[in-house]
Formats: C-alpha cells, structure tokens, sequence
C-alpha cells in the first residue's frame, strides 16, 4: 500500500487511540501498560515478565540518566541518584543493578544518597519520602512517609541521627524510632523555609550550603529552632555544595570556590572558577576538585585551579576515593579507572504514548517538560537498551505525541505541525503532511 491521503485516513483512527491511566506526583514509580496521550506526566513504563515466566512480576524501564548525587561504598560500588532510581555500578564485575518504586524505593525521582556508619543507604527523593536500603538483607525498609511533598536535597549521618536537608530547611530524623525529632526552618539572617542544598559537619558546628549563602550553628546549642542559634553569610550567594578537607571546609558558590578561615570566621575566596556545581577529592594524597558549568576543576594550590575536563555534562564528583567518579548527563564516568560501560537510557522519562512493533520492540513518543530539556524524538525499546529516533534519523519532527503500528507493520508518529512521520519496511522514515498527495 503506498503512503496517500486514503492509506493516512485509514490510519487516523489509530493515531488518536488514548487509554486513560492515573498518573501520580511520581508516576516514574507508576506501574501500567497503556496511557493516556496527554495525561502522563513522567512516565514509567512498566512491564510484565511473563515473557520469562514470571507470570505477576513487574519491571520498571525507567531513564537513569542524569546521575546528580552518589556515594561509593565500602566495597567499591558506586551508587548514583538520578530521575528514574538509583542506578548501581559494581566496577570489579562491570555490571550495573538498577532500584526503582518496583523494588521498594519510596519514589524514583531521586535526589541525594548517603552511606551511614552501619554501611546502609539511605536515599531522598523528590516528595515522596526517604528510603533506606540494607545491603546485608538486599532489601529496602518500608518509605518514611514523613517528607512527602518535600525535597530531600542532602543527607549526612551523625551517631544515632540523619541530617536532612530539605526545600524548607533541616530537620533531624532519628533512625532508631523512625520518627523526626525536629526541624530548623529559619537559618539565622536567611528567609524562613530557605531551601538548603548540602550540609557538612566541621568543628562542632552544623554548616548549610543553601540558596542564599551558608549558614552554621554550634552542634552543643540546646535549641537550635531559634534563628539567633545561627550564624549566616550569603557573600558566595547560591551554595551547591560543602566539603572538608585536612580540616579546611570549602563550599562551592555561585561563582567562585569558598574556603572557611577558622582563625579569622570568615570566608575567603579560593578561586574565582565560576558558577561550582559540586566539590568532589580524588588521589592518594587528596586533591580538591570543583565540578563548575558541567566541566572539571581540580586545584592546583591556593587561589589556582587548573581545567581537567572541559564542560562535557558533569554534574557531581565522588569523595574520598583514590579514583573520581563522576556522574553526568549520560550516567557515570571515571578518572583514575576504566570507564563504566554506556547506559542505553532515554534522555527523559516523560512518555506520551507507546506502540509495539513486529518485532516485539517497544516504541514511545517522548516530550519532555520545558524544564528538563528539548524533546528528541522517538525512543525504541529492543529488550536490552534504547535507541533515539529523531530528525536526524529522518523523522519529520523531534515533538513526537503519538505512536501506532499499522496492518502492514509499519510505524506511524504523529509530529507537532510536521505532519505524521511512517517507517517502512526499508528503515527510512517518510513524511506525510497536508501537501502529500492523494
């Protein structure tokens, strides 16, 4: 059958086929088969495994890219924080493990990871609570429904406590009773519920890296509810992040390096490098590395960085590894060891439509909110990995809303004002739009 108006007509019907599914604030945890074409807001495609006979068991393909928080732990794996889960690499096997809402997790769009003392995770999500992970059990305790709606940005252990830094300020969870013993929401001079981005614990003192500067308070104080327990400097402006080093604290600003003068009680700045991302340490004797506008500096001395990476999509760096993991907008990367092997993800996890192919390969029309990036076109689905089919793969159009499968096995996506885009047999993609001829 040629591609003309009367094949188009005939396939109309098709194209407009929507199957209504609840979608909640993460439906990247959200299990089900068919969606609605306006409604899902990030999608999680979820799967039965029936295919291998594990008839009632499901499998989340979710994006786990980018990687923006992880930790490494004891036994060398890395664990990395991104929008679909928690994406896990074991370097000595080069294998990957993957945990999502399907797993255990509270919500799959997380944000910080941390490793305590006793060697469990603990993980923050993006308003649907905390989640703790027991490597000696291979299990996740139930979510602490405690921060839902908020957003657990940073996570730092102390004894018998957990420091959670959220969108509305710190509060200190007690692990043990599984119950928040406080919460401080005015830093000293800062707005009431600023939101804070990274906490470090330095000479008895709490510090907190937030949207408008640092703020600290004596870790002895009774009451640290009161704003006056604080101490607060916005001179770096919007912090990132804080780290300690041979008992010196850094802390990554808006446009430069920070470094704490103990002695004096001030900041001084460390290097002018730039709007600082993350701070990360690598190599036997520790050096200070600054993740700034997605490249990497590593400094060199007082006041002197050097470019190691130029700006290629970093978005955090480990700590206190001989090696430098590195997450970034494509998953991991490695300074110092081989490198992980390519995440075949999607660029995003919002979906708004998907079609089986012939094959048994599943194809999804993507469009992912303004905030997150451009829309890319299709993604292909082949059982191990995804594949992107956009405009330079011939499709007519990178805004992709709906996706079928004809009689004759071809695959038909409508476009946003380019028409409808068919891949025939031959694997060319052909366009078809109000000029095509009938």
């Amino acid at each position: 059958m040629d591609l003309t108006c009367e094949s188009l007509g005939d396939i109309v019907g098709l194209m407009r086929k929507q199957v209504s599914a609840e979608a909640d604030r993460d439906t990247a945890g959200t299990l089900a088969v068919a969606f609605s074409l306006w409604q899902c807001w990030t999608l999680v495609l979820a799967c039965a495994a029936a295919a291998s006979g594990q008839t009632g068991t499901w499998a989340a393909l979710t994006s786990m890219r980018p990687v923006s928080a992880l930790v490494v732990g004891g036994d060398g794996v890395v664990h990395g924080a991104t929008p679909g889960g928690v994406l896990s690499y074991d370097p000595g096997s080069l294998t990957y493990s993957r945990f999502t809402r399907v797993d255990g997790l509270a919500g799959n769009r997380v944000l910080s990871v941390s490793l305590d003392p006793s060697g469990d995770l603990w993980f923050g999500t993006d308003g649907a609570g905390l989640s703790r992970f027991r490597p000696s059990a291979s299990r996740f305790d139930p979510p602490v429904r405690a921060f839902d709606g908020l957003r657990i940005n940073v996570l730092v252990p102390l004894k018998d406590r957990l420091f959670i830094g959220t969108d509305v300020g710190i509060s200190v969870f007690l692990p043990a009773s599984g119950r928040v013993k406080e919460t401080y929401r005015q830093l000293g001079g800062f707005p009431r519920d600023t939101e804070v981005r990274a906490l470090a614990l330095h000479n008895g003192r709490l510090w907190a890296a937030t949207t408008e500067g640092v703020a600290r308070a004596e870790l002895g104080l009774a009451n640290l509810q009161d704003p006056d327990s604080w101490v607060s400097s916005g001179v770096m402006g919007n912090a990132s992040s804080l780290l300690v080093l041979e008992d010196t604290l850094y802390c990554g600003g808006g446009r430069a390096v920070w470094r704490h003068d103990d002695a004096q009680g001030r900041w001084r700045t460390d290097g002018r490098v730039g709007r600082v991302d993350g701070l990360g340490t690598f190599g036997r004797t520790p050096a200070l590395a600054a993740v700034v506008s997605g490249g990497l500096m590593v400094r060199a001395g007082a006041g002197s960085w050097d470019e190691r990476v130029p700006s290629v999509g970093l978005r955090v760096a480990s700590r206190g590894q001989e090696e430098l993991w590195l997450g970034t907008d494509l998953g991991l990367a490695a300074i110092g060891a081989s490198a992980p092997p390519t995440i075949r993800d999607t660029p995003f996890n919002h979906f708004f439509d998907i079609e089986l192919g012939s094959s048994g390969e599943l194809w999804v029309a993507s469009m992912p909110s303004d905030k997150e990036g451009k829309p890319e076109g299709m993604y292909r689905f082949d059982g191990e990995g995804w594949d992107v089919h956009g405009r330079s793969q011939g499709l007519p159009s990178n805004f992709a809303v709906a996706v079928a499968r004809d009689l004759e096995e071809r695959i038909w996506v409508g476009t946003w004002e380019r028409g409808i885009g068919v891949l025939g047999h031959d694997g060319v993609w052909r366009r078809l739009d109000q000029t095509t001829p009938c």
